[in-house]
């Protein structure tokens, strides 16, 4: 749900490349990106072949197949991203990156992945799984098509209990990234700090349901808001889209020293005009349970309510990023490309079959 934006680069050698990210969802531009697409400095998209899967996601000894012991709500889909490249002008060559579904113990597994066009790469970098495309002297206009087949899992707060399987934890790195404040999550923000002292309780659930209930009072559903406002920003106007709810939701938990994070992917129940549009929603981190995933906007009558509940999601979730600054895609979202020559536009678009 982010405007694309299109950056220019001029290297020593004048010749000019041009760098344009494509993003959805609202977000607060970094402070050296200026979103008129004004001329500014950056460095090229460099590879990654980093795992570091495991860091994000909590240890369980519970698989995938066990979940249809307690829980037969899952789904079998085909996800389809077709990205169409206009390429009007003289391009030399053509870097894309791209977020693809991984596979998320307890709320998807993926059996197969398909592209039309071979990856020059595909990595994991922290708990994300990305795609990267380098098109040599593309001549004329060209698409790239992902079809992935997967198993998405109904998973919520209520199945979470169910499993109760205590064995859960995070390293002390991932608990000081989940808790601390950043440009989107501004958690240190002051007016934040304020309203989350007035959540006072012993019982971890009953705290984190006391921010959801008080960010549900608070935050009025305003349509998608291709602005960048951030958490402090949506208490203050008291408005906000699915990204407002969601990093607001985070930003008061974290000022309590909550682990949480802001997800961003796909619902598959979306109308088809919106469902490229992306969603965001929120995932809290208990010991007892691990990541629990949460949606405030849908519960907030804009969406699924009365189906989505503090402790019942419906199975329509599809994942896609844990990160709200995403160096690998130079702190954009879904996808973003650099071009060397004249300049390209990508559109994407989004099916479930």
């Amino acid at each position: 749900m982010k405007k694309n934006s299109i950056y220019a680069l001029i290297s020593i050698s004048l010749l000019i490349t041009v760098l344009s990210c494509a993003c959805i969802c609202t977000q607060c531009l970094p402070d050296d990106l200026d979103p008129n697409g004004d001329t500014l400095t950056a460095t090229r998209l460099q590879e990654s072949t980093t795992t570091n899967t495991a860091t994000v996601q909590e240890s369980t000894s519970t698989t995938l197949g066990e979940i249809t012991d307690f829980k037969t709500d899952s789904t079998t889909i085909n996800f389809n991203v077709l990205y169409d490249f206009y390429v009007p002008g003289n391009t030399d060559k053509i870097e894309f990156v791209a977020t693809i579904p991984n596979s998320y113990p307890l709320r998807q597994e993926i059996i197969d992945y398909n592209f039309s066009i071979e990856p020059d790469f595909i990595f994991d970098s922290e708990g994300n799984k990305y795609i990267k495309f380098i098109i040599e002297n593309p001549q004329e206009d060209f698409s790239i098509n992902e079809s992935i087949e997967m198993v998405l899992y109904g998973y919520d707060l209520g199945t979470a209990k169910i499993l109760d399987s205590k064995d859960h934890s995070l390293s002390r790195e991932d608990y000081l990234k989940y808790t601390s404040s950043d440009n989107f999550i501004d958690s240190s923000n002051s007016s934040i700090k304020e309203a989350a002292s007035m959540f006072a309780n012993d019982d971890m659930e009953l705290l984190v349901n006391d921010i959801y209930n008080f960010v549900l009072e608070k935050v009025q559903y305003s349509g998608y808001d291709p602005g960048n406002a951030c958490a402090s920003d949506i208490l203050a106007s008291g408005g906000g889209d699915c990204t407002g709810y969601s990093d607001l939701f985070a930003a008061l938990c974290r000022a309590k020293n909550i682990p949480s994070r802001t997800v961003e992917g796909f619902t598959i129940d979306a109308n088809p005009g919106d469902l490229s549009t992306g969603h965001n929603w929120s995932e809290v981190f208990f010991e007892d349970y691990g990541w629990v995933p949460f949606d405030a906007t849908f519960d907030d009558n804009n969406g699924d309510s009365p189906n989505t509940t503090f402790d019942n999601l419906k199975n329509v979730y599809v994942y896609t990023s844990f990160l709200k600054n995403d160096e690998t895609l130079l702190n954009y979202h879904y996808y973003c490309y650099i071009y060397y020559g004249d300049s390209i536009q990508v559109q994407k678009t989004v099916s479930i079959n």
